[in-house]
């Protein structure tokens, strides 16, 4: 898969977006290669059975697709969209409890607005040296 991240690019598929925000932006930040980026799995077609087993150990729907940890006082977290795509009322009701809860959720439909949120998330958390 080619992962350069165009921003002028329209994705059709979430999951090839996905990756290749999360390439870019581990390949531009290699900090958060190791545990700082991080995504969950969830959303795409399942069995029964396997959505019974994720739900019964933890797995939640509506959670965003990436997790940056930078540290304890510096998380946010991207909902990646595609193709004019809307969140889903059970991620409305996340994101909402995750602000609500004090982090910052962001909402990404282009690869230029990811590239910039990013940027900006960590040239902020270097500047201010939060540990």
């Amino acid at each position: 898969i080619n992962f350069k991240l165009d921003d002028e690019e329209v994705f059709e598929y979430e999951d090839r977006f996905q990756y290749c925000c999360y390439r870019w932006a581990t390949d531009t930040f290699p900090e958060l290669r190791e545990w700082s980026l991080f995504s969950y799995p969830a959303g795409g077609k399942r069995s029964h059975a396997t959505a019974s087993t994720m739900k019964s150990t933890g797995q939640k729907a509506g959670l965003p697709d990436l997790f940056f940890v930078l540290s304890k006082s510096h998380i946010f977290f991207i909902e990646l969209k595609v193709k004019n795509q809307k969140p889903k009322p059970k991620q409305v009701e996340c994101h909402e409890y995750l602000r609500f809860m004090g982090f910052r959720v962001y909402v990404v439909d282009n690869p230029r607005e990811f590239k910039r949120i990013v940027t900006e998330e960590i040239t902020n958390f270097r500047a201010h040296g939060k540990v």
